[in-house]
């Protein structure tokens, strides 16, 4: 539990060098943990409507460097593509509903 700002400031520190943690690792589960955290402590101390945008929130930074991430790896495939079209197509298919679901997730939050 995140109990002060010092304290919402090293969570923050901590969850961007976890940003790119394994699935099923350790590491990936305290990523899990400390944006659970994150995510209490904001909704108590910058609720929306108060002067911090949504758009400033941690979470919400850290949300736009997974989109950002989606985005590469999309145009990099479409860019190296193999002569196997139906795998690429899938895999785009599978990258653009990971991405829809995010965002819903996202929205819903």
């Amino acid at each position: 539990m995140i109990r002060s700002e010092a304290e919402y400031q090293m969570a923050l520190d901590e969850i961007a060098g976890l940003m790119d943690a394994v699935p099923g690792t350790p590491e990936e589960a305290r990523l899990n943990k400390l944006a659970d955290e994150i995510i209490v402590y904001e909704e108590k101390h910058y609720p929306i409507g108060d002067s911090v945008a949504v758009t400033d929130t941690p979470v919400t930074v850290a949300w736009t460097r997974v989109e950002a991430a989606l985005e590469v790896a999309a145009e990099t495939l479409e860019a190296e593509r193999a002569a196997d079209d139906r795998w690429f197509t899938e895999l785009l298919e599978a990258l653009i509903a990971l991405k829809v679901a995010m965002n819903a997730t996202v929205a819903n939050d």
